[in-house]
């Protein structure tokens, strides 16, 4: 039982193996690459596959030995030692070959990052992270596995034990394994910056639809806090314009008729939560009470004060969804009117809402 489990742990700490790289480190920049460039990565695939079957071979060979290292005598395992002294070389041997195949990698991809024109200022300080971490990791792996490439048959035999030897050899292809999907990780931001940038773009463009369908000024400026400088930001700022000249044009005007619209009804009056839970979706103002004694649901809520049908209407419009159907009703010196149309032209507004 003791034998096996070791044998599935050997199996497990070979990270180095055929899995060491995921596929997408080889394929990463397909349809990027000149015919070279290509070449290059290849032969380095070719360099990490031939450490695997060193490496798979170097562990064959230690489990002949296996019982003898977990004797727990040394005299046994110094002969361990001895007997694997070909596994050791294949260990060796496949230290060579990952850092001859990572460094391929590595030098490619860093070459082609440092030519490429990032817009985006934060992926541009994301990929530069990544750079700086890859070229930590990786100097810390060939550094660890330069140390393992070559030794005499005498070290191999007396000084270089084989389980610290597979471990280190490990660990330094496992630090260069990530320094090239660090790489790997920033040529992805750079291929996405034509998709990011499409999303942005179509956010933008959904947003201003959505202030458009309101058309307030809290809606426009709501765009503009999402997209300071959007693509209609200039358009925004001039519907803000215009809609604060006409509230002021309003304001100064002598009617005494306001519209509002009317959201909720209630046979009792409702908390101030209760009213925020009914509030319609991109409305942030107040919302104004109303009570018809004489209704069965006497406890009215409204948003919006409008000077016009039209413009009440217009947002009414923009509120309203396929599910929730909302109303206009008007008032004349704050007091509801009965029936709209007595201050709403009938022939100039044919849909006008009677009183609900």
């Amino acid at each position: 039982m003791k034998k096996s489990v070791l044998f599935i742990t050997f199996i497990l700490m070979l990270s180095i193996s055929s899995n060491i790289l995921a596929q997408d480190m080889f394929t990463v920049l397909d349809g990027n690459l000149n015919s070279d460039e290509e070449k290059i990565v290849k032969s380095a695939e070719k360099s990490i596959k031939d450490g695997d079957q060193m490496f798979s071979t170097a562990n064959n060979e230690y489990n002949k030995y296996e019982d003898l290292f977990n004797s727990g005598k040394k005299g046994k395992i110094k002969k361990a030692e001895k007997k694997t002294v070909k596994a050791k070389k294949n260990l060796s041997t496949a230290a060579t070959y990952y850092d001859i195949g990572y460094e391929k990698l590595y030098n490619l991809y860093l070459e082609k990052l440092q030519g490429y024109e990032i817009e985006d200022n934060e992926d541009k300080q994301q990929v530069s992270n990544l750079m700086s971490e890859a070229e930590s990791s990786f100097n810390a792996g060939q550094k660890t596995l330069s140390n393992h490439k070559s030794y005499t048959e005498k070290e191999l035999k007396k000084t270089v034990k084989y389980k610290s030897l597979r471990g280190s050899i490990e660990q330094g292809g496992n630090k260069q394994k990530e320094a090239v999907g660090y790489l790997v990780d920033a040529i992805v931001i750079y291929l996405g910056q034509g998709a990011k940038k499409q999303q942005k773009i179509d956010d933008d463009n959904q947003a201003w639809t959505d202030a458009q369908r309101l058309n307030t000024i809290p809606s426009y400026k709501s765009y503009l806090n999402n997209f300071p400088d959007g693509l209609h930001a200039s358009h925004a700022n001039s519907k803000i314009s215009s809609l604060e000249d006409e509230a002021e044009r309003i304001a100064n005007q002598k009617t005494n008729i306001i519209f509002r619209i009317q959201i909720l009804a209630s046979k009792k009056p409702l908390s101030q939560y209760q009213q925020d839970m009914k509030r319609p979706a991109g409305y942030g103002d107040v919302i104004y009470t109303n009570t018809v004694e004489s209704d069965s649901h006497p406890y009215k809520y409204l948003i919006g004060e409008y000077t016009s049908y039209e413009a009440a209407r217009s947002a009414e419009r923009g509120y309203s969804t396929k599910e929730t159907r909302y109303f206009i009703v008007a008032f004349e010196d704050n007091e509801r009117v009965s029936n709209i149309r007595t201050v709403c032209d009938p022939d100039d507004h044919p849909t006008a809402d009677p009183i609900r």
